[in-house]
Parts: structure tokens; sequence; C-alpha cells
């Protein structure tokens, strides 16, 4: 009787705890649909988590990527992003990451570049460990582009940097900001361990929309940030950064 009690007790413990987890790791977007102007870059933020006891190597295949006119969708892994033609990576040396510790987490971002073509793009993902196929998370992302172009924005009375374009590049892009008087404005650029890589200029403009084209150089692929710094006479300087992605 109370083996059959025991047995009785280990079934029903199996079937609540199961669902609970079952799941090996966590793949939960910030957002699962965000609307950006033309020619930017549309970030989805996907953080993987680790919920196991044993270290985890998880596939992020992109299974739909209906994309409008000629956006472009592509991966990045912490400070590791990938072509637009790759559509599956995985946490392994071979795409610059690593099994993932229990515990721990590894930076995912879906990034989306819509041209000026109008209208929805819908990207499908899923993400599977691989030791187990099975224990897999769906996720569907929407991306719209509500602008027919920069000059669309309004940029009225405000002072504004524009996420450059293209974006990935190589060998140049383009950065456009809008100010709104005049003030001595500088642009920097730095890597991502804060280090100051150059300035692009630091000169007095005037209020209205510029554009500046930023050459690589010598850089090395990977993620960087641009910051524009605007100082105006009544001595209440205004900055903004964004971040750019270097291929080569």
């Amino acid at each position: 009787m109370i083996k059959n009690l025991l047995k009785i007790s280990l079934v029903i413990s199996i079937v609540y705890l199961t669902p609970v987890f079952g799941q090996s790791f966590s793949f939960i977007p910030a957002h699962t649909h965000l609307t950006g102007a033309p020619e930017t870059d549309i970030a989805f933020e996907i953080p993987l988590i680790n919920l196991a006891q044993e270290n985890i190597t998880i596939c992020i295949v992109r299974r739909m990527n209906a994309l409008p006119g000629e956006w472009t969708s592509s991966f990045c892994f912490d400070e590791s992003c990938f072509p637009p033609f790759l559509d599956s990576i995985a946490t392994t040396s071979d795409f610059q990451s690593s099994p993932i510790a229990p515990g721990a987490t590894v930076d995912f971002s879906l990034h989306v570049f819509p041209d000026t073509t109008r209208g929805l793009g819908q990207i499908k993902l899923v993400a599977k460990n691989m030791k187990n196929l099975a224990d897999s998370i769906v996720v569907d992302l929407t991306a719209s582009n509500e602008l027919t172009g920069i000059k669309d924005i309004d940029v009225a009375n405000d002072f504004k940097l524009f996420q450059n374009y293209p974006n990935p590049f190589n060998p140049s892009t383009v950065i456009n900001f809008f100010i709104d008087t005049e003030a001595l404005i500088s642009l920097d650029v730095f890597d991502v361990l804060g280090n100051h890589v150059g300035n692009l200029f630091s000169e007095r403009k005037n209020a209205g929309m510029h554009s500046i084209t930023f050459q690589t150089g010598n850089l090395a692929s990977g993620i960087y940030f641009y910051r524009i710094t605007a100082n105006y006479d009544n001595n209440n300087p205004k900055s903004f950064t964004k971040k750019m992605i270097l291929e080569k």
C-alpha cells in the first residue's frame, strides 16, 4: 500500500513539475512589434538565459523573413553581428560565442533595416536546445515603417541624431543630425569598450539638418557607437549616442 502511494505521488510530481522545469532556457523579446523610420535600425532585443543546471548550446533559426522592398534583417550575438543572408546561428565558436553557463545570459538581437518602402516586415524565429530539439521556443516579430523619407520626420524645434545608413556598413556610412539653433557640435566614435576611436569634427554649425560621411579607415569589424554633443551658448549641452555595425 505504501509503495503504491509512493508511486502515485511520484507520477503526480512528474506531471506537475514537467511544465515548470521542462524549458531549459528563456527567449523572451522585450518587444514583438516595433516601428522605425526609413533607413534606420529597428532592433529587437531578445536575451538568451540558461535556466538549466548545465551548459547548453542554443541554435536560432530564422524560419520566416517576409520583408517588403529592399528591407533586410540580420542577427547579433553580444558584440558579433552577422550578414543578412545568414539564416541560423548558434552559441558556438563558429559564431564567436560559446555554450551558455547555468544562469548566464547571452545578448541576442535581431536587426531590421527598412528602406523607404512603406509596409510591414514579419520575421519568425525558432530557438532550440541542441541537445533536445523539442526544447524550443518560437518568436514572431513585426517591424513597420510608417514614414516615406527623412523629410517626413518632425524635426522642428528639436535636436536629433539619426541612425546611420547603411547599417551594417563598409567602407563608409552617412550620419544625419538636426540642431534647433546654432551650436558647437562634436561628433565622436567609440568602440564597445568605450575607447575613443576618433573625432569626426568639432565646429560650430547653423540650425538645420546636417550630414556627414564616416570613412572606416583601418577599423576592424564590430560594433561601434557614435555620439553627438551640442554645446549651446547657454552652457546647457545636449548629447545623443547610437550604435552602428561595421562589417568587413
